[in-house]
């Protein structure tokens, strides 16, 4: 292990001296521009599928029952699924 990490500070050495310290972030914009947007999607699709879902949780159906007077049935149908 510490045999690879001698060898990936040798070559980060050899890159800043061959091409300058912008040498170690070539590539970052075409990485960024191809990862955040589906990172983007992704949290976006996670967060709306939790707020889909959130009627049907626990703490979903305690919320409803607390706006509600007659709720205390809401609370006794829900399914016990709790989403963090």
């Amino acid at each position: 292990m510490i045999g690879g990490l001698k060898l990936i500070a040798t070559t980060g050495k050899q890159m800043v001296q061959q091409g300058g310290v912008g040498a170690l972030f070539y590539g970052l914009t075409p990485r960024l521009l191809y990862q955040v947007p589906s990172a983007m999607v992704g949290w976006y699709v996670i967060h709306s599928v939790q707020r889909l879902l959130a009627p049907y949780t626990v703490r979903g159906a305690e919320e409803a029952a607390a706006r509600n007077s007659s709720g205390a049935d809401e609370v006794a149908r829900a399914p016990a699924v709790v989403l963090s």
